[in-house]
């Protein structure tokens, strides 16, 4: 994991929404990105059970795929948005990957 992290994570703040965003970008790997996602989640569920929501549009882990524009590949993301599992959970995991 550490690799895609910082090959192809970044994280990003948007000053107009407020928000601190984590996401790693990756052409063509929809399971990787589901094996990904899946690992990040079940890092909450066992660590912070009380923290995990039931809608999938709340859910501290997302993946998404989207056609590419220029070259029609399909390029998969795993977004994190909320900042208290960016603090809480992402950052301290990252800092053991050392």
């Amino acid at each position: 994991m550490l690799g895609f992290v910082e090959g192809e994570g970044s994280f990003s703040y948007s000053p107009e929404k407020n928000t601190l965003i984590f996401i790693i970008v990756q052409k063509d790997n929809l399971p990787l990105m589901d094996a990904i996602k899946d690992f990040l989640s079940s890092k909450l569920e066992v660590d912070h059970p009380n923290q995990v929501t039931v809608k999938d549009d709340e859910a501290p882990v997302m993946v998404y795929s989207q056609k590419a524009k220029s070259k029609g590949h399909t390029v998969n993301s795993i977004v994190v948005r909320r900042l208290n599992y960016i603090r809480t959970m992402l950052i301290p995991l990252l800092d053991t990957l050392r």
